[in-house]
């Protein structure tokens, strides 16, 4: 039984690791501004709810797990959409500083 949550764990952070991959590629279409929609989450977070109801999960354990993934998440493209707002101000001829925020 051991062998098969171990099989289960590794499946499970590799398709946490491929939906944060997605989320960052999206960062290239967001500005600093989008990267939380309250709105988004609101929908995911009730989908996601819908979807452990129908396979016997706790929709509360489910939605903790999802807002730290969606935090996560947030905080990866935040990065993301600074160094491509950097990277888009140094192709202008712009300065780019180090310490500036985004």
């Amino acid at each position: 039984m051991r062998a098969i949550l171990d099989r289960l764990d590794r499946r499970l952070v590799i398709l946490l690791a491929l939906r944060l991959k997605v989320a960052d590629a999206m960062a290239a279409f967001k500005s600093p501004g989008t990267v939380r929609d309250p709105a988004r989450i609101a929908a995911v977070i009730d989908h996601v709810r819908q979807l452990a109801e129908t396979v016997d999960l706790s929709p509360d354990l489910v939605e903790a797990l999802w807002r730290q993934l969606m935090q996560a998440s947030a905080v990866r493209q935040a990065r993301l959409v600074a160094l491509h707002r950097k990277a888009g101000d140094a192709a202008a001829g712009l300065p780019v500083h180090q310490n500036s925020q985004p």
